[in-house]
């Protein structure tokens, strides 16, 4: 039997979840499973917002992961990797080396204390010009060189993942809502401006264009900005943008 095709149950879970129909926490621990892995997460990130739009995980604890989300565009080094990387497979040691991940805040005081790090992942090409996707599994321990056959695994099936991610994409756009979602943030106490605020930065829109497409001043949208913020009870950006999101598709929470 063929990697490919001992992966069939693998990827049946991974596209099942791609389209509403299964838990991304039971497909990814089940992908994690095959490569021989402890944990694994799916992200998707507007690279051009910088903002983190989705993340899922497997094995994780969820609280830790919103930790993640906050944290990640300002201090993790594969967030340069994923802007600038041509890959679809990638491995820590391609673009950071094993001392620099020990020295390297991000890695030694979100990843060290659980005893994890990120060592292969697949990633899609850009999405739509700015978005980009990526499957990451994770392990303990300390690695010499590049995992190849973790790499091997997942070559035989990244053009499956790819799709699966994709696919979860379209699916994730097509149910931003321009009628439910502005009422989810209304039953919140947003006002009508609010609103569209809250909208344009679920899409992905910064606030400069914003304010240029409302014919606003920036003092005006940052007013709105912080109120939204103080209503959904968010800190900051990435925390913002994953909240706002996760209403979008269909969650009031």
């Amino acid at each position: 039997m063929s990697e490919t095709e001992d992966a069939v149950g693998v990827l049946n879970e991974v596209y099942a979840a791609a389209e509403g129909q299964g838990s991304w926490s039971d497909s990814l621990a089940g992908l994690a499973d095959w490569v021989g892995y402890e944990a694994a997460t799916f992200e998707v990130h507007n690279l051009r917002t910088g903002q983190m739009l989705d993340i899922v995980s497997a094995r994780v604890d969820p609280e830790d992961m919103a930790e993640y989300a906050r944290d990640f565009s300002s201090d993790n080094p594969r967030v340069n990797y994923l802007k600038q990387g041509q890959t679809r497979i990638s491995f820590d040691h391609l673009f950071i080396s094993e001392t620099e991940m020990d020295r390297h805040v991000f890695y030694a005081d979100f990843l060290r204390p659980k005893q994890l790090k990120y060592f292969v992942s697949v990633e899609t090409p850009l999405v739509d010009g700015e978005v980009r996707m990526a499957m990451a599994l994770q392990r303990s321990g300390r690695v010499s060189g590049v995992d190849e056959h973790a790499i091997r695994r997942l070559a035989t099936i990244e053009p499956h993942l790819t799709r699966a991610m994709r696919l979860y994409w379209g699916r994730m756009k097509a149910r931003i809502d321009a009628d439910a979602f502005p009422r989810r943030l209304q039953a919140l106490g947003l006002t009508v401006s609010e609103q569209q605020l809250a909208l344009s930065f679920a899409a992905g829109e910064s606030l400069s264009d914003f304010a240029r497409r409302k014919g606003v001043t920036m003092n005006t949208v940052y007013t709105h900005y912080r109120r939204v913020k103080e209503k959904l009870d968010c800190r900051d950006k990435a925390g913002l943008s994953a909240r706002l999101v996760h209403m979008a598709n269909g969650y009031l929470s």
